[in-house]
């Protein structure tokens, strides 16, 4: 039994199995959505309405790579999505409002 193109089902296994084991891509635009949360953590009060989104897509993408294969990588992204960003934020939003204030003399 043949599939498109004359190639066998085995050929077409091989190549199924193979783009379900290939995770980096997915990896790499998790860690470029984390990448983008981060920059965008910067802006005071603004960010949070990027930062939370980018987390989102960051912990299912991580999700994604260990459904592929990639567990070691699927976990560091999503604790770098659920501890370290939300961390990183929290410090520069905060470090923003308190100058922020302290400069309006509230």
């Amino acid at each position: 039994m043949n599939g498109p193109a004359g190639a066998s089902s085995n050929d077409l296994a091989a190549q199924h199995l193979a783009q379900l084991t290939n995770y980096k891509g997915v990896a790499k635009a998790g860690w470029i959505c984390l990448a983008i949360g981060f920059v965008f953590a910067f802006i005071p009060v603004v960010g949070w309405f990027v930062v939370g989104p980018m987390m989102l897509v960051g912990i299912i993408l991580g999700i994604v790579v260990m459904t592929r294969g990639g567990t070691g990588h699927g976990i560091v992204l999503i604790l770098t999505a659920l501890l370290v960003l939300p961390i990183i934020t929290i410090a520069l939003q905060g470090v923003a409002l308190l100058a922020f204030f302290s400069a309006h003399g509230v």
